[in-house]
Formats: structure tokens, C-alpha cells, sequence
């Protein structure tokens, strides 16, 4: 039998305007995996206020608009209430922009 694993959920602040390739490499880079909608979701119940000080983004997942725009789920604000929302895949992120991601640790 294989060894069981479990995630360990990490917060990425970059501090840079990144394109999403760019930010892929650095996960990458750091042993780091982007982040799905789940983990997403997960940490935003977890950790609800935290979205009110920064846009939190899942480059894990990605689906594809009508108007064949790709895009990924993000944790952000509307005034101030928390909420979530889609922004487009095909851009750069800000430098206040966070990035769910994870890491498999053994059990």
C-alpha cells in the first residue's frame, strides 16, 4: 500500500505584477501546486476576513466562458462584503494579489 498524504494549504503573496505563466513557475519553483476551488473555498471559511484585505486566487482551477475566456475562481470584496468571483486567466495579477497553493506531507 502506497503512503497516505494530506495537503498543506499555503498563502503566496509574489509582491509583483506576474502573468498567471509566471506565477506558475514560481509555485512551481517553491515545491508549490496552484491551488483548486475547494482549497479555495476551504480557506476562505477558514480564514473569512482575510479576502477583505486582498484579492485570494485559485490558478488550480480554470474554466472556459461562453466567449471562450479563460478564467479562475477568486476570493475577493465588493464594498465590504466577502465574495467570490471569476477573473480572467489571460492577464497579469497585481502585486496585492495572494495565490492559494499547497503541498502534499506525508502522514
Amino acid at each position: 500500500m502506497g503512503e497516505a498524504s494530506e495537503y498543506e494549504l499555503v498563502l503566496v503573496h509574489l509582491n509583483k505584477v506576474l502573468s498567471t505563466e509566471q506565477v506558475l513557475v514560481e509555485l512551481d519553483r517553491c515545491g508549490l501546486e496552484a491551488g483548486n476551488i475547494g482549497q479555495l473555498l476551504a480557506f476562505g471559511e477558514k480564514f473569512p476576513d482575510i479576502q477583505r484585505e486582498f484579492p485570494i486566487i485559485a490558478l488550480g482551477s480554470v474554466c472556459v466562458s461562453s466567449n471562450g475566456s479563460r478564467c479562475s475562481p477568486y476570493l475577493g470584496r465588493d464594498d465590504r462584503e466577502r465574495g467570490l468571483d471569476l477573473s480572467w486567466v489571460d492577464r497579469d495579477w497585481y502585486e496585492d494579489c495572494r495565490f492559494v497553493a499547497f503541498r502534499k506531507v506525508a502522514k
